[in-house]
Parts: C-alpha cells; structure tokens; sequence
C-alpha cells in the first residue's frame, strides 16, 4: 500500500469503516497521475523536435543571406539568389 499523504488522512478518516471507495480513488489518481505526466513529457519532446525541425530548415536561407550581405558589403555584386525551381535573381 502507498505511503499516506497528509492531504488524504483526513479524508480517510471521514469515510465508514469498511469502505472501498478510498483505495479505488486513490488508484484513480494515481493513473491520472502518471497519464498526464506521460503527456506532458510527451508534449515537451514533440514541441523541443518541432523547434528544431524549424531551426534546421530556416538556417539554409539564413547563412544565404548573410554570405549574400558579406558579398555586397565587400562590393561584389554578381551574386545569383535561388528562388527555387528555375527562377533566380541576379544582384546588381
């Protein structure tokens, strides 16, 4: 049997003897218990994989763009910008 929780002694205590309520309760809440605590975890690691989905896949035209600003900085402006299929943007 569990150790009591001083939130639940009183309770105990306010049922008739014999009852068989209070262990089923308690197995309740036990299960509820571990069932949101399995979705929080659950919850966090979809949402960390989400990020880092997004993170990865915006760090392409990110370093893109900041190699195209070094070049423009530096004066050269023949850079082709990929706009993706056939299209591409020539700087001038």
């Amino acid at each position: 049997m569990p150790p009591l929780r001083p939130w639940t002694i009183w309770w105990k205590w306010s049922l008739p003897m014999g009852s068989t309520t209070a262990p089923k309760a308690e197995a309740a809440v036990a299960a509820a218990h571990t069932t949101m605590l399995a979705l929080a975890i659950a919850t966090t690691l979809i949402g960390l994989t989400l990020a880092v989905a997004f993170a990865h896949s915006m760090s392409k035209p990110i370093f893109a763009a900041m190699q195209i600003a070094e070049h423009v900085a530096a004066g050269n402006f023949t850079d082709r910008i990929e706009l993706g299929g056939a299209m591409s943007l020539v700087v001038f």
